[in-house]
């Protein structure tokens, strides 16, 4: 996965998105590609992993109204039936029982041994220009960490420092 942008958001202030707040400085990465293709269990949780991006659901079953009650289906992670000690994946379906979840990110956090950070990740080409909420690892944070300086934005009348001389 090559790297693309990288964008600070809200540097000023909280921004506000579906009634949660947006803490300054919202990271938003623009990466070639990015899939979720396998996912596995750990707990209540369901997570993917691509690189150090992570995608994470919480599965609450029995439960309906999770992202607005839409089918997703996952491919995931468990041992096979015939041979348990080898792992497959199988498709499973679920309707309205699988939510954001902090409880699945904590669980994921741990099992993984590492810190989980939410980013916005989008790929370069992309039509539609939108971030998805992504979680990525303390290793792509410090990675990133090394590129991106936060400071104060420099704002001004940049035609007339020009005009009059202004270097």
């Amino acid at each position: 996965m090559k790297i693309f942008s990288i964008e600070v958001f809200n540097l000023d202030c909280n921004g506000l998105m579906l009634g949660s707040c947006t803490p300054k400085g919202s990271l938003g990465v623009t990466v070639d590609d990015y899939k979720f293709e396998v996912y596995e269990r750990v707990g209540n949780a369901i997570f993917s992993r691509f690189g150090e991006l992570i995608h994470v659901y919480g599965h609450a079953p029995g439960s309906k109204g999770g992202f607005a009650d839409r089918e997703i289906k996952l491919r995931i992670k468990e041992p096979s039936v015939m041979f348990p000690k080898i792992q497959a994946t199988r498709l499973h379906k679920f309707k309205g029982d699988l939510w954001c979840s902090g409880k699945a990110e904590r669980q994921v956090a741990k099992h993984l041994g590492t810190d989980l950070y939410d980013i916005g990740v989008k790929r370069i080409g992309d039509r539609i220009s939108c971030y998805s909420a992504i979680k990525a690892t303390r290793q792509f944070m410090e990675v990133v960490s090394k590129v991106v300086i936060i400071g104060a934005p420099v704002q001004g009348d940049f035609n007339a420092a020009i005009l009059r001389g202004d270097q």
